[in-house]
């Protein structure tokens, strides 16, 4: 499935096995619920992908060149997101035990909800949503690690993390690298 043309949706119920995952190459954009339900499973797209990346993908590989549309990875569990691109709001949300190298920007609310992921941000990160109250479950991000070179970037999550939520998001790493 290969071609400049978007593909919409792509990847639903794809499930490999551990000895042989499905290999998908895109050579162009892909459009909305990339990945959805996908399970050993390798995408490599060249282009820009939509919304819902890798919603409930599990064991999964996501290497994109482009751009990605709000809320990837969500209810996602052990998967390797590579996005070389811009990543819109609500990065991560509801997963656990993924890896994030976003090398662009990343919208906000990005990791709220994770449990046990790692987040490597090159770029800049959006605001955090304060219009919840504790008891709304909104930041219950826990044991997740965060990195960044992006000192702004560094400085904005560390405040999130251990501002009015902070009993909400324990075990969390925030890390300033070269």
């Amino acid at each position: 499935t290969t071609g400049d043309t978007e593909i919409e949706p792509i990847g639903y119920k794809f499930k490999g096995t551990k000895k042989k995952p499905i290999k998908l190459e895109i050579n162009g954009n892909a459009g909305s619920l990339c990945g959805l339900y996908s399970q050993n499973s390798i995408f490599n797209i060249k282009g820009n992908v939509g919304t819902w990346c890798g919603y409930f993908s599990k064991n999964t590989t996501f290497n994109i060149e482009g751009n990605v549309g709000d809320v990837c990875g969500d209810n996602s569990s052990k998967n390797i997101f590579i996005l070389k691109g811009n990543v819109g709001k609500h990065c991560g949300i509801d997963s656990n035990h993924n890896i994030f190298n976003i090398r662009g920007d990343v919208g906000k609310n990005c990791g709220y909800r994770s449990i046990k992921n790692s987040y490597l941000i090159e770029g800049s990160v959006g605001d955090f949503d304060h219009g919840y109250s504790e008891t709304d479950n909104h930041y219950r991000t826990k044991n997740s690690t965060f990195k960044t070179p992006n000192k702004e970037t560094y400085e904005k999550i560390k405040k999130e993390l251990g501002g009015f939520f902070k009993r909400l998001t324990e075990g969390n790493k925030v890390e300033l690298i070269e």
